[in-house]
This record gives C-alpha cells, structure tokens and sequence, in this order.
C-alpha cells in the first residue's frame, strides 16, 4: 500500500511517499513501514506502525529525534 505523507513544522514542509504492508485485519488493515528521509532538518529512519478502518486512519511514527500521531477520518 503506498501513501503520501506531508509534515509541516518550526517553518519547513517536508512531503513523501511511503510504502506500508498491510495485513488485513477485521473490516481494516495494520499497517507498518519505514523510511529513510534525507533532511539536514529532521531526517533519519522513520518507522510507522497504525490502522487502516473504514472510518479512520491512525499511525503512530517514530525517529531519532521526532515521534507522534497521525490521525484522518473522512470528510462529511
């Protein structure tokens, strides 16, 4: 499964695509990844682990100097 990530902080945009292995599980999906992102500004390996339900996404991501929560729910 690909997704597009974009992350906006302190003034800088970053956007990248991701690929995630999907397991189905229930009505939804695990996911998980990695990906090695090349910045003077927060880069290094980021890892993320969430679901994939058909009323929200949720990952949590993790890196050396960053981690947190990405949350999406479809629009009304």
């Amino acid at each position: 499964m690909d997704a597009f990530f974009e992350a906006r902080w302190h003034g800088f945009t970053t956007a990248y695509p991701v690929t995630l292995d999907a397991k189905k599980q229930g009505t939804g999906f695990l996911v998980a990844g990695q990906k090695e992102l090349k910045s003077c500004v927060g880069g290094g390996l980021y890892t993320y682990k969430g679901s994939l339900l058909p009323s929200k996404f949720e990952a949590q991501y993790t890196s050396r100097y960053d981690f947190g929560t990405f949350q999406l729910t479809p629009a009304p």
